[in-house]
This record gives C-alpha cells, structure tokens and sequence, in this order.
C-alpha cells in the first residue's frame, strides 16, 4: 500500500472515530436527560469526577474504557450496550 493510501486510510479511520465518540457522548447526555439527572448526580451515582461526565458527554475525553462506560450505565439503569452508538 502506497503513503498516499496509508494516508487516507488513517484519515478515513479518525473521522470515523471522530463520529462514534461524538454518537456515545450524545447517546450518554441523551439518557441522562431523559432521566432527568444532573450531571453531579450521574457522577456520584458513578463514581466519577463530574469533569469526566462533562468531558465524555462533549466527546472531549478520549475512549471512555469499559468500567467508565458499565458505571455510566448502571448509575442510569441501563446496560453498557444501550449507551454505544
């Protein structure tokens, strides 16, 4: 495969990283919202620093590992699976 392609492929590969993580932060927000839960509330009922709620809800914080994402949903009465884009 030539630069030129390997290249594109990257490219072609962060966009699309680029709208999953942006679909999970919307998919989190959207269920916190429709529980009508705060943002503190969520992140004590999770475990986590509010900044991180905010951040993931922004789709700012890099992949959120698989522990965020079960605490996330439990703390929303959800599974884990209901939150991915």
């Amino acid at each position: 495969m030539s630069a030129h392609l390997r290249g594109h492929a990257r490219r072609v590969a962060n966009r699309e990283t680029e709208v999953y993580r942006a679909r999970l932060a919307q998919n989190v927000r959207d269920a916190r919202l429709e529980r009508g839960v705060a943002v503190s509330e969520l992140a004590a009922a999770a475990g986590l620093d509010k900044c991180n709620i905010h951040r993931i809800e922004r789709g700012e914080r890099g992949w959120p590992d698989m522990l965020t994402l079960v605490r996330i949903a439990r703390a929303l009465d959800m599974q884990p699976s209901e939150l991915m884009p």
